[in-house]
């Protein structure tokens, strides 16, 4: 957005993750490679001004996986242990199907390490132009646009040989991935957006008219993948395209301003107005990207025991395969849709000047208008800000706040593959007007969010270059609009086989097939938050010998709490839909729909899954040629906690979830370092070597569970015959932990987790240099 700029320059960035993973010993990576061009271009005189810029940018993936600690991968079906052979010890049979596996994975070359986990892989190019050309001494036309284009890749979770319910079947009958397979997610992303509008003055009153029109559309085209629901074929698709998204917004603004004197002080006097147009689009992908082909899948036979007859699977079982391409099953015709609503928006502003005080105060209303609803709110700001002295000033704020549920938010309708206790299944995110949603659950149509906020704080200088600022604030958020924990088919039971969770009975109610659709989340206005915190920054101007430079110490510290009980309703709040508050001896918690709604992995993420504080520190400092600057940034600790609560107990003391002890972790404050050195060969060249975690700083691993170490034989030694109940010994469960079979290393946390990044960057400008060969 450059205006006076008059010349043309060009910077190359170079880079990569040069790092230690702690584990194992230390593994070495250098991954993620990242290749930058930025450039921009511009002259400005009495003729207007132009300034055209544009960036290009490759960056490759990163892994910070793990090894898959699943039992089994081409014996059996989805990795689990078949049923006991008749006359053989579970230890025993368990032990030969460990070690049958592991030689078929050796021979196939099979390598358990087979997820990525980290950032994805992108490039990217755009272009931004701005200009501005007067008209007259008053009165000027400006215009701002741009375009972007991405191509993204990243991939879901691996597919084991063994998982049946996920193989496309080839002609003879065979597996068309034998080895299994991992999906890949290509997305496409076009962005575009222009500004276009005149600024004028007209008897003191200032006018600016503008028009802007921004969209923004994504592609999903899914590969190295299979709708395993399709009939068997030579000729077994690979590749879908899955469908699109789009947003446009068009916004007309009209802005009017003046600034009066009235002797004692002045008045700046501001209002407006704005109409603006939005639209939601989704496009189905192609249809044997989402449809059900109706193939049933036969499980494999099992090997006998050494020495015995039969075999612990029954030949001619069947399951059902999921249908729709595997990890991003397509937007389905049902859910292509196209919406869209105009906005109309009025404000006004008062800002009063009296020698020291100064005093503001500004309105906004809003009227969001569909076809089935209008939103209409308003917003009030007060503020004030009073200088004790030249060198200190007291300021504050207070104001009330609307936000209108978002197209997205209303009717957004996807089904994806996610993993539940270590398995895969479909889940589908409904949109607000789904009848499921509406009927089977009792969501109403989304209500507006509305906020109250309070900030009071001061700013001064002092000593010889210090100045201080000091933020508090409050926000408290009535109605947030928040996503529902997935209520899954496939949840925790008590003991008894016949009992079925409330979930259970809605979706069959309602006549979900929960081998399509296996968990069913939507948007709710569920919760009140309230958010508190302080923001301090220090900041000193110094000379030392024959530099100088600048210190600068920032920190927050805040608080993030849902605020009362959850917004339920009385489909929610039925006894049967919460049998653990009538008989809590006997009936799981963890199944209650009161708390599934908005469960303790939902609430922690809000409250405790980011850090409570972050303190930087930075100096930079200037010596001839050469420039320094280091970097310190200390992250607050974070918790992360498990879906279920891993202490909860029944009346007989035994645990009600198979969950680790450890699965709820603190994770203890890190602190990460970052420096650059600059040297400027001339005016025109200079070339930056620096690197960001500098010292490879990792956040804390995540707990795994000891039962689940491949080495173990899965099997309760007290009761050789039976499957372990208890938390101390056997009984493989991928859902014990929060690790996805020992494969996410770091979860939720504070800083990332892709270790050491180290750069160069050559920043040349064109026009100096052009003028030294001169």
């Amino acid at each position: 957005l450059k205006k006076k700029f008059k010349g043309a320059s060009v910077s190359v960035t170079a880079g990569e993750n040069n790092t230690t993973l702690p584990y194992a010993g230390g593994i070495s990576l250098h991954d993620g490679q990242t290749h930058q061009v930025d450039f921009s271009a511009g002259t400005s005189g009495k003729i207007g001004y132009i300034n055209v810029s544009g960036q290009y940018l490759q960056r490759e993936r990163t892994n910070r996986s793990g090894n898959d600690n699943i039992p089994l991968l081409y014996v059996g079906n989805a990795g689990a242990f078949p049923n006991t052979q008749a006359g053989v010890s579970t230890v025993d049979y368990r032990r030969f199907l460990l070690d049958y596996d592991k030689l078929l994975a050796q021979q196939r070359g099979y390598d358990r390490h087979n997820i990525y986990a980290g950032q994805s892989e992108a490039a990217n190019y755009g272009g931004f132009v701005n200009a501005g050309i007067p008209f007259s001494v008053n009165t000027e036309f400006y215009l701002t646009t741009g375009f972007s284009h991405r191509n993204g890749f990243a991939t879901g979770f691996s597919r084991n040989p063994n998982t049946v319910s996920q193989q496309a079947v080839t002609g003879d009958g065979s597996y068309f991935y034998p080895d299994g397979f991992l999906p890949e997610i290509h997305t496409t992303i076009d962005d575009g957006s222009v500004i276009a509008g005149i600024k004028t003055n007209i008897a003191k009153w200032g006018f600016d008219v503008s028009e802007t029109y921004g969209k923004n559309k994504i592609g999903y085209n899914i590969q190295n993948t299979a709708n395993a629901s399709l009939a068997a074929t030579d000729f077994v698709q690979a590749s879908f395209d899955a469908g699109k998204l789009s947003f446009s917004q068009s916004t007309f603004n009209l802005d009017v301003d003046r600034k009066l004197n009235l002797g004692s002080g002045d008045v700046n006097v501001a209002f407006g107005g704005e109409i603006r147009n939005e639209k939601f689009g989704i496009e189905a992908g192609e249809a044997n990207s989402y449809i059900n082909g109706g193939r049933l899948a036969s499980v494999p036979v099992i090997p006998s025991y050494p020495g015995t007859f039969g075999t612990s699977t029954t030949s001619g079982a069947t399951v059902v395969p999921a249908a729709g391409s595997q990890v991003f099953p397509g937007f389905k015709d049902v859910d292509a849709l196209s919406e869209k609503r105009n906005v109309y928006a009025a404000y006004a502003d008062l800002e009063f000047t009296f020698d020291k005080l100064l005093l503001g105060a500004a309105g906004r209303y809003e009227s969001y208008k569909e076809k089935t609803v209008t939103y209409n709110g308003s917003g009030l700001k007060l503020t004030a800000r009073y200088e004790f002295t030249d060198n200190w000033a007291f300021r504050g704020s207070a104001s009330t706040g609307f936000r209108a549920p978002s197209l997205h938010q209303r009717y957004f309708q996807n089904t994806s593959t996610q993993f539940v206790n270590g398995a895969p299944s479909n889940s589908l995110t409904a949109n607000n007007d789904n009848s499921i949603v509406r009927n089977a659950f009792g969501i109403n149509e989304l209500k507006p969010e509305k906020s109250t906020s309070f900030t009071a704080g001061f700013v001064g200088r002092f000593g010889d270059g210090f100045t201080l600022t000091v933020d508090g604030y409050m926000i408290n958020i009535k109605d947030r609009i928040v996503l529902s924990t997935p209520f899954n088919y496939f949840s925790t039971n008590p003991d008894s086989v016949n009992f079925k969770t409330p979930t259970q009975k809605i979706f069959q109610a309602n006549g979900i097939n929960p081998l399509q659709t296996a968990a069913l989340q939507f948007w709710t206005n569920a919760i009140d938050t309230k958010t508190k915190g302080i923001d301090i920054v220090l900041t000193k101007r110094y000379k030392w010998g024959n530099g100088g430079g600048n210190i600068s110490l920032a920190a927050n510290f805040n608080q993030n709490k849902v605020d009362g009980p959850l917004h339920t309703n009385s489909v929610i709040d039925k006894p049967e839909n919460n049998p653990s508050v009538a008989d809590p001896q006997n009936n799981n918690p963890a199944n209650d729909l009161s708390l599934l709604l908005f469960d303790r992995v939902q609430r922690s993420r809000l409250e405790d899954a980011q850090p409570k504080n972050k303190i930087n520190l930075t100096a930079n400092y200037s010596i001839k040629k050469v420039d320094f600057l280091v970097r310190a940034v200390r992250f607050g600790e974070t918790v992360l906690l498990s879906a279920t609560d891993p202490k909860a107990v029944k009346s007989n003391g035994v645990y009600w979830n198979d969950v680790g002890l450890g699965a709820d972790q603190t994770f203890k404050a890190k602190i990460t370092t970052d420096i650059v050195i600059t040297y400027r060969f001339c005016p025109a060249i200079s070339f930056s070597a620096g690197a960001n975690n500098l010292f490879d700083v990792y956040p804390g691993r995540l707990f795994i569970d000891p039962r689940n170490d491949p080495s173990a034989v899965y099997a309760n030694p007290n009761n050789p015959t039976a499957l372990s109940t208890s938390k101390t010994d056997g009984g493989y469960s991928a859902g014990r932990d929060l690790t996805n079979r020992g494969r996410f290393l770091y979860g939720s946390n504070q800083f990332g987790s892709n270790g050491r990044y180290v750069f160069g960057r050559l920043n040349i400008d064109l026009v100096q240099l052009t003028k030294k060969k001169k």
